[in-house]
């Protein structure tokens, strides 16, 4: 339930983890229902794989916190890319803090920094947004 500000956990396969599963757990989503996760989501902290910041960028979306697979140069690059560029916060697995991640992830313009005319000063992830949800 994205709507009562509870977290939504979403794995990229349709196997769940070892141990004892987590109750708000959601195992391999459809792009659509994603994209309607990601569209309502106040806050996301995910790996940094292509499609993923592809989602993000193409929603608008800010208060990100990135963290690659470790060995994933691609996901590392991007990551450090991004954070460089202001959209989006990265830190590696190994020294993950999400408090800190999502705080310095909200002090950011995110993706909707891309989206930003400034002509008419509108923001066209509003757009986007309207036809996902």
């Amino acid at each position: 339930d994205t709507t009562g500000g509870e977290p939504v956990y979403i794995t990229g396969s349709n196997f769940g983890p070892i141990g004892s599963p987590i109750d708000s757990v959601t195992y391999g989503v459809d792009g659509n229902d994603l994209t309607q996760f990601l569209a309502a989501a106040d806050k996301v902290v995910c790996r940094s794989g292509y499609t993923s910041v592809m989602e993000l960028a193409g929603l608008g979306k800010r208060n990100i916190l990135l963290i690659p697979t470790p060995g994933q140069p691609e996901q590392e690059y991007l990551g450090k890319h991004l954070q460089k560029m202001g959209l989006a916060e990265c830190q590696e697995q190994e020294a993950f803090s999400i408090e800190i991640g999502l705080h310095t992830a909200a002090e950011l313009p995110g993706f909707a920094l891309l989206f930003q005319n400034s002509e008419t000063q509108t923001n066209t992830s509003d757009l986007v947004k309207s036809f996902v949800l």
